[in-house]
C-alpha cells in the first residue's frame, strides 16, 4: 500500500515539474463558432530567456508589466504561422496572464473551416531556447491531432488527412472482396465434387 502512495506522489510530482519545464511549451487550437481559440502554456523562464535572446536585455530592461505583456504579444504573433486548407490562420485579439513560473495566453483566429484537409504548423517561439520543444494540439470538429515541435523538424509539422474516393469505407470492401472470394472457391470446390 505505502508503495502505490509513494507512486501516486512521484507521479504527481514529476507531472507538476514537466509544467514549468523552460525547454517546453504547449498550444491547444480548438473551434469556437466560426474562428479560433489558441490556447498557450509557458514557462516563464522560457519566455524571459527567449525574449533577452531575440531582442537583448537594453529592449526590455525599463518595460513596464503592459510593455513586457506587448512584447510577449507581438514575439508569439511573428513566430506562428498556421495554414488549414491552404488558408492562413491569423492571431488576432488575445490576452495574457503572468505568472511567477508559467505564463499562459489566449489568441482568438480568424476563422477556422470545420473540417481540416490539410494543416501545416510552423511555431519558431523559443527556438532560441536550446533544446526547446512545442507541443501543438488541435481538435477542430471531428479532426485532431498532436505534434512536437522541435529543431528536428525545423519546429513544423503537415497534417494530410486521407479523403475517401468511394463511399465504402476501404476496410469494409476488402472484407466484402474476401467474402466473395471464399464463397466462389466454395462454390467451384462443391462443383468438382458433384
Amino acid at each position: 500500500m505505502n508503495k502505490i502512495i509513494f507512486l501516486i506522489v512521484g507521479l504527481c510530482l514529476s507531472y507538476g515539474v514537466k509544467a514549468h519545464n523552460p525547454l517546453s511549451a504547449k498550444f491547444y487550437l480548438e473551434k469556437q463558432d466560426s474562428q479560433g481559440l489558441l490556447s498557450i502554456y509557458l514557462s516563464q523562464d522560457g519566455v524571459d530567456a527567449a525574449l533577452l535572446k531575440a531582442y537583448g536585455e537594453k529592449e526590455f530592461e525599463n518595460y513596464t508589466v503592459g510593455q513586457y505583456k506587448s512584447l510577449i504579444v507581438r514575439y508569439i504573433k511573428e513566430k506562428f504561422k498556421l495554414n488549414i486548407n491552404g488558408k492562413e490562420i491569423i492571431l488576432l485579439d488575445g490576452g495574457i496572464k503572468l505568472g511567477k513560473h508559467q505564463t499562459d495566453l489566449k489568441f482568438i483566429t480568424t476563422e477556422v473551416p470545420s473540417k481540416i484537409h490539410t494543416l501545416k504548423v510552423q511555431i519558431e517561439a523559443f527556438s532560441e531556447n536550446e533544446d526547446h520543444q512545442s507541443l501543438f494540439v488541435y481538435k477542430i470538429g471531428e479532426s485532431n491531432g498532436k505534434a512536437i515541435l522541435s529543431n528536428r523538424n525545423d519546429f513544423t509539422d503537415h497534417f494530410t488527412k486521407t479523403v475517401e474516393t468511394s463511399g465504402m469505407p476501404q476496410s469494409v470492401a476488402i472484407t466484402i472482396g474476401a467474402v466473395l472470394i471464399l464463397l466462389f472457391i466454395l462454390f467451384t470446390e462443391r462443383r468438382r465434387l458433384i
